[in-house]
Protein backbone atom coordinates (compact mmCIF):
# COMPACT_ATOMS: atom_id res chain seq x y z
CA UNK A 1 0.00 0.00 0.00
CA UNK A 2 1.30 3.54 -0.61
CA UNK A 3 0.57 6.38 1.00
CA UNK A 4 1.32 9.77 -0.18
CA UNK A 5 1.91 12.59 2.16
CA UNK A 6 3.81 16.02 2.71
CA UNK A 7 7.26 15.42 3.21
CA UNK A 8 8.74 16.53 7.12
CA UNK A 9 12.67 17.59 7.37
CA UNK A 10 13.38 13.95 9.25
CA UNK A 11 12.96 12.95 5.65
CA UNK A 12 15.75 15.23 3.87
CA UNK A 13 18.91 12.33 4.07
CA UNK A 14 15.78 9.66 2.84
CA UNK A 15 14.92 11.97 0.29
CA UNK A 16 18.52 12.63 -0.97
CA UNK A 17 19.41 9.22 -1.28
CA UNK A 18 16.58 8.39 -3.38
CA UNK A 19 17.18 11.08 -5.73
CA UNK A 20 20.97 10.19 -6.63
CA UNK A 21 19.65 6.42 -7.46
CA UNK A 22 16.83 7.96 -9.62
CA UNK A 23 19.41 10.68 -11.48
CA UNK A 24 22.19 7.78 -11.90
CA UNK A 25 19.65 5.59 -13.07
CA UNK A 26 17.88 7.91 -15.65
CA UNK A 27 20.49 10.36 -16.50
CA UNK A 28 23.97 8.84 -16.55
CA UNK A 29 23.35 8.12 -20.32
CA UNK A 30 23.06 11.03 -21.60
CA UNK A 31 24.87 13.23 -18.47
CA UNK A 32 28.20 13.32 -18.06
CA UNK A 33 29.79 12.05 -14.61
CA UNK A 34 30.99 15.66 -14.18
CA UNK A 35 27.26 16.85 -14.62
CA UNK A 36 25.74 13.55 -12.90
CA UNK A 37 28.21 14.40 -9.83
CA UNK A 38 27.61 18.56 -9.62
CA UNK A 39 23.42 17.84 -9.62
CA UNK A 40 23.47 14.93 -6.83
CA UNK A 41 26.75 17.04 -4.15
CA UNK A 42 25.83 20.28 -5.40
CA UNK A 43 22.30 20.54 -6.67
CA UNK A 44 20.16 17.96 -4.44
CA UNK A 45 21.74 18.88 -0.53
CA UNK A 46 19.91 17.54 2.05
CA UNK A 47 20.12 21.38 3.23
CA UNK A 48 18.15 22.40 -0.25
CA UNK A 49 15.62 19.75 0.64
CA UNK A 50 14.80 20.88 4.57
CA UNK A 51 14.66 24.60 2.71
CA UNK A 52 12.77 23.13 0.27
CA UNK A 53 10.13 21.51 2.82
CA UNK A 54 10.03 24.45 5.02
CA UNK A 55 8.89 27.00 2.16
CA UNK A 56 5.13 27.36 2.03
CA UNK A 57 5.41 28.01 -1.13
CA UNK A 58 6.43 24.40 -2.34
CA UNK A 59 4.51 21.47 -2.15
CA UNK A 60 6.67 18.95 -1.47
CA UNK A 61 5.43 15.09 -1.64
CA UNK A 62 6.72 11.44 -0.65
CA UNK A 63 5.16 8.31 -1.69
CA UNK A 64 5.92 5.77 0.86
CA UNK A 65 5.72 1.96 1.24
CA UNK A 66 3.59 -0.09 4.02
CA UNK A 67 7.00 0.57 5.62
CA UNK A 68 7.21 4.06 5.59
CA UNK A 69 9.98 3.94 3.56
CA UNK A 70 10.28 7.08 0.78
CA UNK A 71 9.86 4.93 -2.90
CA UNK A 72 8.60 8.46 -4.34
CA UNK A 73 8.72 12.61 -4.19
CA UNK A 74 7.11 15.11 -6.43
CA UNK A 75 7.75 19.08 -5.92
CA UNK A 76 5.58 21.83 -7.06
CA UNK A 77 4.83 24.84 -7.01
CA UNK A 78 1.92 27.17 -7.98
CA UNK A 79 2.49 30.48 -10.55
CA UNK A 80 1.02 32.75 -12.13
CA UNK A 81 0.01 30.36 -15.19
CA UNK A 82 -0.50 27.22 -13.23
CA UNK A 83 1.28 24.51 -11.34
CA UNK A 84 4.75 24.02 -12.13
CA UNK A 85 6.16 20.47 -11.64
CA UNK A 86 9.53 20.94 -10.48
CA UNK A 87 10.20 17.07 -9.60
CA UNK A 88 8.58 14.29 -10.21
CA UNK A 89 10.75 10.82 -9.41
CA UNK A 90 10.28 7.17 -8.26
CA UNK A 91 12.81 4.55 -7.13
CA UNK A 92 13.69 2.80 -10.13
CA UNK A 93 12.38 -0.54 -9.10
CA UNK A 94 9.03 0.91 -7.97
CA UNK A 95 8.57 2.27 -11.42
CA UNK A 96 5.25 0.96 -13.26
CA UNK A 97 3.34 0.47 -10.30
CA UNK A 98 0.78 3.88 -10.50
CA UNK A 99 2.96 5.30 -7.58
CA UNK A 100 3.84 8.64 -10.53
CA UNK A 101 0.18 8.80 -10.84
CA UNK A 102 -0.55 9.08 -7.20
CA UNK A 103 2.07 11.75 -6.76
CA UNK A 104 0.94 13.44 -9.58
CA UNK A 105 -2.72 13.27 -8.85
CA UNK A 106 -1.41 14.53 -4.75
CA UNK A 107 -0.21 17.45 -6.88
CA UNK A 108 -3.25 18.58 -8.82
CA UNK A 109 -5.70 18.15 -5.78
CA UNK A 110 -3.77 20.33 -3.78
CA UNK A 111 -3.81 23.41 -5.74
CA UNK A 112 -7.81 23.25 -6.29
CA UNK A 113 -7.54 26.58 -8.08
CA UNK A 114 -5.08 25.85 -11.16
CA UNK A 115 -6.49 25.12 -14.54
CA UNK A 116 -3.18 23.73 -15.91
CA UNK A 117 0.11 22.07 -14.84
CA UNK A 118 3.29 22.26 -16.46
CA UNK A 119 6.99 20.56 -16.49
CA UNK A 120 10.26 20.27 -18.22
CA UNK A 121 11.09 16.75 -18.96
CA UNK A 122 14.72 16.20 -20.50
CA UNK A 123 14.28 15.02 -24.29
CA UNK A 124 16.37 11.59 -23.90
CA UNK A 125 14.15 10.72 -20.89
CA UNK A 126 11.69 8.24 -22.57
CA UNK A 127 10.53 6.62 -19.65
CA UNK A 128 9.85 10.56 -18.33
CA UNK A 129 8.65 11.58 -21.84
CA UNK A 130 6.53 8.63 -22.21
CA UNK A 131 5.00 8.51 -18.47
CA UNK A 132 3.70 12.43 -19.17
CA UNK A 133 2.25 11.56 -22.38
CA UNK A 134 0.04 8.96 -20.96
CA UNK A 135 -1.31 11.04 -18.35
CA UNK A 136 -2.28 13.67 -20.95
CA UNK A 137 0.54 16.00 -21.29
CA UNK A 138 1.30 17.71 -24.69
CA UNK A 139 5.04 19.02 -25.55
CA UNK A 140 4.35 22.64 -26.29
CA UNK A 141 8.39 23.86 -27.05
CA UNK A 142 11.83 22.70 -26.72
CA UNK A 143 14.09 24.54 -24.30
CA UNK A 144 18.29 24.15 -24.68
CA UNK A 145 20.41 24.03 -21.95
CA UNK A 146 24.52 24.03 -21.25
CA UNK A 147 25.30 22.58 -17.73
CA UNK A 148 28.63 22.35 -17.04
CA UNK A 149 29.53 21.82 -20.53
CA UNK A 150 26.67 19.42 -21.56
CA UNK A 151 24.22 20.76 -23.79
CA UNK A 152 20.61 19.17 -24.15
CA UNK A 153 17.42 19.81 -24.56
CA UNK A 154 14.16 19.72 -22.71
CA UNK A 155 10.57 19.28 -23.26
CA UNK A 156 8.14 21.97 -21.56
CA UNK A 157 4.70 19.76 -21.14
CA UNK A 158 1.32 20.97 -20.42
CA UNK A 159 -1.97 19.46 -19.56
CA UNK A 160 -5.23 21.45 -18.74
CA UNK A 161 -6.80 20.08 -15.14
CA UNK A 162 -10.50 20.95 -14.97
CA UNK A 163 -11.70 22.02 -11.96
CA UNK A 164 -14.92 20.98 -10.49
CA UNK A 165 -16.94 23.79 -8.45
CA UNK A 166 -19.36 22.47 -6.44
CA UNK A 167 -22.46 24.24 -5.23
CA UNK A 168 -21.94 26.84 -7.90
CA UNK A 169 -25.19 27.63 -9.35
Amino acid sequence: MISVVRANENEADEIKKLLNLVWLDTYREFFSQKTVDYIINQSQTVSKFKAEIQDKKILFLVAKDSESKVVGLATAQEEEDGIFLKRLYIHPDCQRNGIGIKLLSGVIESFKKASRIYLEVEKDNIKGSNFYNKCGFKAVRENNYDLNGDKFSTMLMEKTIHCITVGVK
